[in-house]
């Protein structure tokens, strides 16, 4: 999967975040929907949940993520 270097700088930095972490993000940057993500990396519903909610950890530890707020971040950042 190539991820142009320009959608990359845009994803926001955090040394936390996981090489997968960044490729979700960079897909969501670029107007993937969750659905078009388990396709493309062949998860299943289960795994991109869990993965969304292992993301959302991850950037924020003490934030309470509202319903689709990690997606809507990603795409205003």
């Amino acid at each position: 999967m190539i991820i142009l270097p320009r959608t990359y700088a845009t994803v926001p930095e955090n040394p936390q975040l996981k090489k997968d972490d960044i490729k979700v993000c960079c897909l969501l940057k670029v107007g993937f929907t969750k659905k078009d993500i388990i396709e493309l990396l062949d998860l299943s519903e289960d795994a991109m949940n869990k993965r969304m909610q292992r993301l959302k950890a991850r950037m924020s530890i003490k934030k309470k993520w509202k319903k689709n707020e990690l997606e809507q971040y990603i795409s205003d950042f």
